[in-house]
């Protein structure tokens, strides 16, 4: 898990030229030099900068992260339902029939849970490949004075359930494969998404009837377990993550407000700081507006 002081901004109140560091200590000149094609200029002196969409940004990396927690703790109680499901089949005086049932109810309130989370990253689907994210941990200042964002790496790996594009990008719809505590090989998974890339034809989805073998059960049952153990791996990463996403100090805080208020900057040294701070954010990997507001508002009308 990476962290990138990534932005760092010089008093508000002065009007010279502004770096960006980085945490591999490369700077990126000011909006002095020749800037790419960036936001529109502010028009009929009504733009107002906001850097407290950063602020706003940051909450909701976190709540994302939280949010994720807690359905992956409910999957991984209901996978662990279909475990015991699967353990109860072993007694031969049990109805196979209502059993499987039940694992097809549990396997559908797993895939509610997906279809709520798809945005979330639970789901993958046709054409999307897994990426990891990068999200906003905190917002400080620095020594300095200067204000300081470190973000944290979301990985895929640990958020997602389904794929769609690809069965093995899911944890629940690729091949758990493997020999049980008596030996007997077995390749399974949970949930069959219609998979453009399916599981490995030799897996079986999970499913019980009169005709399967103890054996088969068993291979079943290590299978759901080794599903469980990946769930709680991902969890225990997540909520580490969580820990992390301290969001924004009272320090920062003030200095995003003090952004904001600035009514002594010129309208080209707000333009200036607006290019910089979302240009430093993009050399750290992070894209404010996929999660929130612009980090100024007022660009455009």
């Amino acid at each position: 898990m990476t962290t990138i002081p990534s932005l760092s901004t010089r008093s508000v109140g002065a009007a010279s030229t502004q770096t960006v560091e980085l945490s591999n200590s490369s700077s990126i000149a000011s909006a002095a030099a020749a800037r790419p094609a960036g936001p529109p200029a502010p028009q009929d002196g009504a733009w107002q900068p906001s850097m407290l969409n950063l602020a706003d940004a940051a909450e909701l990396d976190r709540s994302s992260v939280e949010t994720l927690v807690l359905d992956l703790e409910t999957v991984r109680d209901l996978v662990g339902a279909v475990k015991e499901q699967l353990e109860l089949a072993l007694d031969e005086d049990n109805q196979r029939g209502a059993i499987d049932a039940t694992i097809a109810d549990l396997t559908a309130q797993i895939r509610d849970v997906v279809t709520a989370g798809r945005d979330n990253g639970l789901e993958l689907g046709f054409g999307q490949p897994p990426r990891d994210r990068e999200l906003i941990a905190s917002v400080a200042t620095d020594e300095e004075g200067n204000l300081a964002v470190e973000t944290a790496t979301l990985k895929a790996s640990q958020t997602v359930l389904v794929g769609r594009g690809n069965a093995d990008d899911g944890m629940l719809t690729r091949a758990v494969t493997g020999r049980s505590e008596n030996g007997t090989a077995y390749s399974h998974y949970l949930i069959d998404a219609g998979s453009l890339n399916p599981a490995s034809a030799n897996a079986r989805r999970i499913a019980v009837s009169d005709e399967t073998s103890a054996e088969a059960l068993d291979g079943m049952i290590a299978a759901t377990d080794r599903m469980v153990t990946t769930l709680d791996n991902a969890i225990e990463g997540l909520s580490d993550l969580s820990e992390r996403m301290t969001g924004v100090t009272v320090e920062a805080a003030g200095l995003l407000q003090d952004v904001a208020d600035a009514d002594d900057l010129d309208e080209t040294d707000l333009e200036d700081r607006a290019f910089e701070a979302s240009t430093g954010l993009a050399a750290a990997g992070m894209s404010i507006a996929n999660r929130a507001p612009s980090l100024f508002q007022g660009f455009g009308a």
